[in-house]
């Protein structure tokens, strides 16, 4: 007998996008406006004490041992052993702010193994909404590709989204068929009474 699977409510649900939604800004915030910026990183080395330099540095040492991903794929772990909204959340937080501050591989690992397929396959829009981070990245490449060459920028930055599609398509095949059991329905057996 398999235990049920957990499934989180539309509150619940809303609560869990709000927090991706919010790692996902704090990694973009920190990386692109604070760890990047060379003027802001010359004045935390010469000595800033504010805030600003604070986060910096709290950020730059948790990214460099890879502490955002190691959270998110153990929480992401954790829920695959004792489903619940809280692993959901912890793994998101981590894996959402590590996606962008650079601990990507273990990132993207746990954000793909939090969860049960099965309740994506279950919810029509819950499937669709899978689908936005996949959309994103592709956007993302194409508008770095696009920001990141000289020549022919617009067939490039195209090339470089319809690659990405195929490449997302062709790992959720691939995933689909190595991974069935999570795929797939499962099935209620009927017992007639006697």
């Amino acid at each position: 007998m398999s235990r049920p699977l957990f499934r989180p409510s539309r509150r619940q649900a809303a609560c869990l996008a709000a927090l991706a939604l919010a790692a996902l800004t704090y990694g973009f915030v920190m990386r692109y406006r604070v760890i990047e910026q060379s003027a802001v990183g010359i004045a935390c080395e010469g000595g800033g004490a504010n805030w600003l330099c604070a986060n910096r540095r709290t950020a730059i040492a948790l990214f460099t041992p890879q502490v955002f991903g190691i959270v998110a794929l153990g929480a992401a772990l954790l829920n695959l052993l004792r489903p619940s909204v809280v692993f959901w959340a912890l793994a998101l937080l981590a894996g959402g702010a590590g996606i962008v501050l650079y601990n990507t591989a273990l990132s993207a690992l746990a954000i793909a193994l939090f969860g049960s397929a099965r309740v994506l396959a279950q919810s029509d829009w819950l499937l669709l909404c899978s689908l936005v981070i996949p959309l994103g990245v592709t956007a993302y490449a194409g508008v770095f590709v696009y920001r990141h060459t000289a020549k022919r920028r617009k067939l490039q930055a195209l090339i470089t989204m319809v690659f990405v599609l195929l490449l997302t398509a062709a790992s959720y095949l691939i995933a689909s068929r190595i991974v069935v059991s999570r795929f797939s329905h499962p099935t209620q057996e009927v017992r007639e009474a006697r």
